[in-house]
């Protein structure tokens, strides 16, 4: 059977014809995924279908809950917790399909994954960012209140003072 779907990507509408869950890849608008046997392709539908409406199977499955993935051991939560002797944190990601450990900068760092670099120092006093997760060196920043000191002249920064590139 086939439908029109209105897709809304920024400012652009663009309709297609859709047959099944052929041409559907999970993310976007495609958000939530529905149950699939064993072997078969992921299906998804945005969260105004059914997965009927989807296109996705739906008669041959088991009778019973959908089993739920299980976090690897070295992220077990879901909340970001700080890993002891690293600059970063973890957490586990769950989806209805599997379950992976994800990473990001402790606050007072910046980068990605589990490769994160100090914000760098003023005097001896270290950068630090707004929350944890920056990427950039220019998410870090010196605190109002941090004294400095040039061979003009010396002073204290009224306001946080970010770092450019």
């Amino acid at each position: 059977m086939k439908k029109t779907i209105t897709l809304l990507c920024g400012a652009a509408v663009g309709i297609i014809l859709a047959n099944d869950a052929v041409a559907r890849t999970c993310g976007g608008a495609y958000t939530v995924f529905c149950p699939t046997m064993q072997g078969e392709a992921t299906c998804c539908r945005s969260s105004s279908e059914t997965c009927a409406d989807a296109g996705c199977s739906d008669t041959d499955l088991p009778i019973g809950p959908i089993e739920t993935p299980t976090c690897p051991d070295e992220c077990p939560g879901t909340l970001w917790t700080n890993v002891s002797g690293q600059n970063y944190q973890i957490r586990c990601k769950k989806t209805v399909l599997k379950a992976s450990c994800e990473y990001q900068c402790k606050q007072g760092y910046y980068g990605s994954g589990q490769s994160c670099t100090r914000c760098p120092s003023s005097g001896g006093v270290y950068g630090t960012t707004a929350l944890a997760g920056a990427t950039a060196i220019t998410e870090c920043y010196l605190p109002s209140g941090t004294a400095f000191s040039d061979t003009t002249g010396s002073g204290t920064y009224t306001d946080k003072c970010y770092y450019t590139n």
